[in-house]
């Protein structure tokens, strides 16, 4: 009887674990109906679970849940959309879902030795909105890079062409009659790029 004790302690702690991850775990038989869901899965898609628990056929839980996440206008196909998402569970496919207030969810089904299905879901809404921001960002820094090498490339022209004119300009005097402090003026400003 201690092994039975021991191993029933050893099944409230599992749970109570389960129970403390910030993860969502649920565990389903092989059609889908709920064997075991903890909080953070029932508050990531409360209309899926509260329905599975009441003992509503999985698919019409779905049904329900997607029916609760659509807006009206969203342009879905409920029925469609339900369908698809069953067909993808069973199959343990993995999801990148939303929530009703927008939340982003990537769950991660497998297949358990007795045929269930156990699902893992994480918000994920973070992380996706900072890649966002750091595609966003990326995004504007080869637009800086680009005007900058534009600019670069306007201004290059844009000096060399006077620049150009006046070392025309020195070397042309260095060939007239110039007194001596002006020669060498020229000859400077006439040899100052090549040094």
């Amino acid at each position: 009887m201690p092994q039975n004790r021991e191993l029933s302690l050893t099944l409230e702690q599992l749970l109570e674990a389960v129970e403390r991850v910030d993860h969502g775990v649920a565990i389903h038989r092989e059609d889908f109906s709920l064997v075991y869901v903890n909080e953070k899965a029932r508050s990531h898609y409360p209309t899926l679970f509260a329905e599975l628990e009441k003992g509503t056929e999985p698919f019409q839980a779905m049904y329900a849940s997607v029916l609760d996440t659509l807006e009206e206008k969203s342009g879905y196909d409920p029925l469609q959309l339900a369908t698809d998402l069953y067909r993808k569970i069973l199959a343990c496919e993995d999801l990148d879902m939303w929530t009703r207030s927008g939340r982003h969810i990537e769950v991660n089904f497998c297949r358990l030795p007795d045929g269930g299905i156990m699902s893992l879901s994480a918000d994920v809404t973070h992380l996706r909105d900072r890649q966002r921001e750091l595609r966003h960002a990326k995004r504007e820094a080869l637009a800086a890079s680009e005007a900058k090498s534009e600019f670069l490339a306007a201004m290059s022209h844009e000096i060399r062409t006077p620049l150009n004119g006046i070392l025309g300009m020195a070397q042309a005097l260095t060939g007239r009659q110039i007194g001596a402090d002006e020669r060498e003026m020229s000859r400077q400003s006439s040899t100052a790029p090549s040094r």
